[in-house]
């Protein structure tokens, strides 16, 4: 089954996206080289690590854990939103590396 994107929900992630990899980059300008390619899939399994971690915290509710959701628990859902966004972030400053460098 298809789930269905509100287009202005995707746009707010698409703008949520590029500010974080503004912020990424501002941070650390110095991205690894194209003869580091290991580490830089390594900052993308680091947030993707985080983002895990967020995720199991939010699974720790057992049971109800869909209920907790659907109620609401808007500190540690927007956690995993942020570590979501570090992810794609990076994931997106990989490939623009990539292309860069091609």
């Amino acid at each position: 089954m298809a789930v269905m994107i509100n287009e202005s929900t995707l746009a707010d992630v698409w703008k949520d996206i590029a500010a974080e990899l503004d912020r990424a980059e501002a941070l650390h300008p110095n991205y690894p080289s194209s003869t580091e390619s290991v580490r830089r899939v390594g900052i993308i399994v680091e947030e993707v690590g985080e983002a895990m971690a967020e995720a199991l915290q939010l699974s720790r509710v057992g049971n109800t854990e869909m209920d907790e959701i659907k109620r609401g628990r808007p500190a540690e859902i927007a956690d995993l939103y942020h570590e979501l966004l570090h992810v794609a972030a990076m994931a997106i400053r990989n490939l623009k590396a990539i292309k860069q460098e091609v």
